[in-house]
């Protein structure tokens, strides 16, 4: 991509970032001569209908926008099925790598940032547009500390249908409860969402976290937020309470409008200690005097004796009628699917109450627990409760996009998913086995057992595959692996070490990267200490300069598959001709193939014969 010209204009200098869905790089525009930013859809991604309207998309909702504090579109094109988006160029970071930076935003800054935030959304609410992914990884900061929003990837239109993309819920770390729990969503889901990622700068920590993507949607919906100023006690009183007003539960709590919240954010730079933050309508605030709350609650006290008096007699009489119904044993309903366990319930006079809990041993829709326990007594009509298996619990897909090979593997590994396929892109553009793409997407819906693809970059333009890892195998074991694979080229080397003899301890290349046919593989072993037979080697090579490295092989063959066996590498004492004088030792005898490299050039090959020490 580095050096294309797109829409005969666009003229891409280099990589800026990569995400699941497309690549960010630097480019000039060569009709205004101006720098820009260029989204680019991946091209795998540019033969799906769905991806492409999702991309337009995000062009369209902004591509009317004009605003300081919104990252502009300049233009959206597709050139020979590539399609682009072309965006103001904002030198800097984003908030969220601050945040990681800093821990905590000092207030007045963390202020002024919201307040910029405030800004822009609040004209595209007026344009009728949410954006529904607000966090701080969509928020751009250039070289003056000016924050930009941008990535309006998944935003909706007010006028859009209610019942359209409710499986979009944004970033479950931000998500408003509304949009936790699929119900419609407006303005001041994003004002919930802005309240998070102010919690976030404040603390430098997130008010709800989790690996499930569940357990914290939960929280969300469930969970009172823990006040940012107990997590920094230096917070003022005033922005502590504009931060609770925008995370209340009840939308209807929250701010009206994204200009209110914006006027509460100015009032706190200048009365920090302040009250005009109004959280009683949040807390249930009730300002009747005492006396009358005392009043009220003697009445209902005459009220409920009242009326124990008068049903007590009818519950006596029901409690006597209830010892001559008929006690029923609890079948054993463990392991059933919930419908048959259900029928079975039914059939016997009891009622059923189902509860779901995630489970990796049992099938989604069969019964994990029962309460009452079987074989218990119960009374009929009574009611049991279903512990019934809603699947494996879902966890979040991490972004791994510019980690290695190895680093991302490990990652996915120890949450239960599995890496399927590795494919390789040539990229001068990216580090070479670095992770450029995955799929699934970061923060999508997984469970354990999921396969993951990664795509990984490569400098080099040949056929190349993946180096698998022979580490801890014997020697005969990794050769034999790496000759299924395809290569062919191996040197062993034997440095000290304390693991089996023969076992191979590290690899060049490693495990992942992608490699030619062609190339060397070098396997580093654990020594074997018993080598019996030995060869006097005497010769002499010619080298350039003292700097010279002299590698001497021995050649042998296992299973036709040809070992070089690396004696030794000195470097050479001196330029001119030099002396080799070097007793070889092997585990076996014979004649063997003998050869010298200077400087990695094959200088002398020639056949030697090794005999047993003892028969001197």
């Amino acid at each position: 991509m580095i050096g294309r010209v797109l829409g005969g204009r666009y003229e891409v200098l280099e990589a800026i970032d990569s995400g699941g869905m497309a690549y960010v790089y630097k480019a000039h525009c060569r009709k205004t001569d101006d720098t820009v930013a260029v989204k680019v859809l991946k091209d795998k991604f540019s033969g799906s209908a769905e991806y492409v309207k999702r991309f337009k998309k995000e062009a369209e909702a902004v591509f009317s926008l004009e605003h300081e504090n919104i990252v502009h579109v300049k233009d959206i094109g597709c050139d020979n099925g590539t399609y682009y988006m072309v965006m103001e160029y904002i030198p800097g970071c984003t908030l969220k790598k601050l945040i990681e930076q800093s821990s905590a935003i000092p207030e007045k800054n963390a202020i002024l940032f919201a307040i910029q935030i405030c800004s822009a959304l609040s004209v595209a609410h007026r344009r009728g547009i949410i954006h529904r992914d607000i966090k701080p990884h969509n928020i751009l900061l250039d070289n003056d500390k000016n924050a930009k929003v941008t990535d309006f990837g998944i935003a909706k239109s007010l006028s859009t249908s209610q019942d359209e993309e409710k499986e979009v819920i944004g970033s479950v770390y931000y998500v408003s409860p509304e949009q936790a729990r699929g119900d419609n969503v407006d303005a001041r889901t994003d004002i919930y969402s802005l309240g998070i990622l102010i919690y976030e700068m404040l603390t430098g920590v997130l008010p709800y976290t989790g690996d499930q993507t569940v357990s914290v949607a939960l929280k969300h919906i469930n969970e009172k937020i823990t006040p940012p100023i107990e997590k920094n006690p230096a917070l003022s009183k005033s922005v502590n309470n504009i931060v609770l007003k925008a995370t209340s539960k009840n939308k209807k709590d929250r701010y009206r409008s994204m200009e209110a919240f914006k006027e509460d954010l100015v009032h706190a730079l200048v009365d920090p200690t302040g009250d005009f933050v109004d959280l009683r309508e949040i807390y249930q605030t009730n300002d009747t005097p005492a006396v009358n709350k005392h009043k009220w609650w003697k009445i209902g006290v005459f009220i409920v004796i009242a009326a124990i008096l008068v049903t007590v007699g009818i519950t006596l009489a029901s409690i006597l009628s209830k010892t001559n119904s008929q006690k029923l044993s609890m079948p054993d309903l463990s392991g059933k699917d919930v419908n048959s366990a259900s029928q079975v319930l039914g059939s016997i006079g009891l009622n059923t109450q189902i509860v779901f809990e995630s489970s990796k041993t049992v099938d989604e829709g069969f019964v994990i627990l029962q309460n009452p326990q079987a074989g218990a007594l119960v009374m009929k009509d009574n009611t049991v409760t279903l512990t019934v298996s809603s699947g494996p619990s879902a966890l979040l897909m991490p972004d791994v996009t510019g980690l290695t090979l190895q680093e991302a593997t490990d990652t996915i590994e120890s949450m239960g998913l599995i890496l399927v396929n590795v494919t390789y892109e040539f990229q001068n553009d990216f580090p070479a086995g670095n992770v450029i793409s995955q799929m699934p997407e970061m923060d999508s819906e997984v469970y354990a057992g999921n396969a993951v693809d990664f795509v990984v970059s490569t400098d080099i333009e040949e056929t190349v595959v993946p180096m698998p890892k022979v580490t801890e195998m014997t020697i005969d074991q990794a050769v034999s692996t790496l000759s299924e694979y395809g290569f062919s080229q191996f040197y062993v080397f034997e440095p000290e070490s304390d693991l089996p003899e023969g076992t191979v301890i590290d690899q060049f290349p490693a495990q992942g990267i992608p490699t030619s046919y062609n190339d060397e593989i070098d396997l580093y072993i654990s020594p074997v200490q018993q080598k019996d037979f030995y060869a006097l080697f005497l010769d002499q090579v010619d080298v350039p300069d003292k700097e010279s490295k002299i590698r001497i092989v021995i050649v042998t063959q296992q299973n036709n598959i040809v070992i070089n066996y690396v004696a030794g590498v000195d470097q050479a004492p001196n330029s001119g001709v030099v002396p080799i004088e070097k007793d070889l030792e092997f585990t076996s005898g014979g004649t063997k193939l003998v050869k010298v490299f200077v400087n990695n050039i094959e200088t002398i090959s020639r056949e030697v014969n090794f005999v047993k020490r003892d028969s001197e």
